[in-house]
Order: structure tokens, then C-alpha cells, then sequence
């Protein structure tokens, strides 16, 4: 009976220090970043933190990437080998080999971190390329799932490098958002 009074007290107690706690408040510090300090838009469409660390930032107006100190930019105006053809970067997304994907209104990019550029994803089985791109997410079988905004859903297997387009039957076919929960089950 004796260690049935002292748990009681021991949970009232941690109990009591918990509510306690939601009464302290939290303090954020917040950085705001402009094109005033590199920034290609002011206008952000996706964020995403790599394995590395550094943070992208997909605009209206190109991508960066920032590094704590300084961004730098990949955009269609720089005219390069491996810039990007579209600016309006609508989703980044990081896969389970470490490789960055980046949905835009022409298509996918994948980056090439050795090359420190982005190549144009292509697949022979269906015509992505211009395809304007939502959202890219990634399964547990390590399937790159695609979501369109006119051409509905595309899973691509990383192993077998094959790809399947999902059309659903009804009048709006833009996919805004895709997502594999814990269970493998796509949204």
C-alpha cells in the first residue's frame, strides 16, 4: 500500500512540474532575409534543409542556397551549362541517397553535387519535361512520387529506373501535394 502512495505522489509531482512548465515561455529568434541580402525573390515557394546542413530556397525568380553566411543563386539568367531553364521553383526535396530534386513549371531537375549543377530529369516512358511540377516526395520502397498540376500523379523506382503515371478520372487534375506517411500510404 506503501508503494502504491509514494508512485501516486511521484506521478503528482511530475504532473504538477509539467503544467508548470507550459506557463514558461519560449523564445524564437528570427533572421529575416530579403533580396537585400541575396535573396533571388522575396517571394518563397519551398524550403528544405539538406543532409549537409545548408538551406534551399525555391523562389519565383531561381533557387539558393544558403550556407549560414551567404546564398547562392542557380538561375535561368545565368546561362551556364546546367542552369535552370525555369525559374519558378515550386519543390525541393531530398531523397534517401541524398540527392536534391526540384519541382518547376518545366519539369524535374535532380542536382549533381559534384558537378555543382542541376541536370534535367528524363524519362523515355512518358514525357515529363515540361511537365509543372507541385510537389516530389518519397516512399519507403524508395519511389520518387511526382505530383503535377495538369497531368496527375508520377512514380518513379529509383532501383529499376522505371517509371508509372497515375490519371485520376475527374475534371481538376492538379495535385497539389503528396505525401508517404509512416505506413507507405501516398496522399
Amino acid at each position: 500500500h506503501f508503494k502504491h502512495l509514494v508512485l501516486l505522489l511521484i506521478i503528482s509531482l511530475l504532473s504538477s512540474l509539467c503544467r508548470a512548465s507550459e506557463g514558461i515561455p519560449t523564445t524564437f529568434r528570427f533572421r529575416h532575409y530579403t533580396v537585400d541580402n541575396g535573396m533571388p525573390s522575396n517571394m518563397i515557394r519551398s524550403i528544405m534543409q539538406d543532409h549537409r546542413g545548408f538551406m534551399w530556397f525555391g523562389t519565383e525568380s531561381g533557387l539558393c542556397r544558403f550556407d549560414g553566411n551567404r546564398f547562392y543563386t542557380f538561375s535561368r539568367s545565368q546561362r551556364n551549362e546546367g542552369y535552370l531553364p525555369d525559374d519558378y521553383i515550386s519543390s525541393i526535396f531530398e531523397d534517401s541517397e541524398n540527392r536534391i530534386w526540384l519541382g518547376t513549371d518545366n519539369g524535374v531537375y535532380c542536382y549533381d553535387e559534384q558537378e555543382g549543377k542541376f541536370v534535367k530529369f528524363r524519362c523515355s516512358a512518358y514525357k515529363i519535361e515540361g511537365l509543372m511540377v507541385n510537389n516530389i516526395c518519397e516512399d519507403k520502397d524508395h519511389n520518387i512520387w511526382i505530383a503535377s498540376r495538369n497531368e496527375g500523379v508520377f512514380k518513379y523506382n529509383l532501383r529499376s529506373k522505371s517509371i508509372t503515371h497515375f490519371s485520376f478520372l475527374i475534371t481538376e487534375k492538379e495535385i497539389e501535394q503528396i505525401y508517404a506517411d509512416s505506413n507507405n500510404n501516398i496522399w
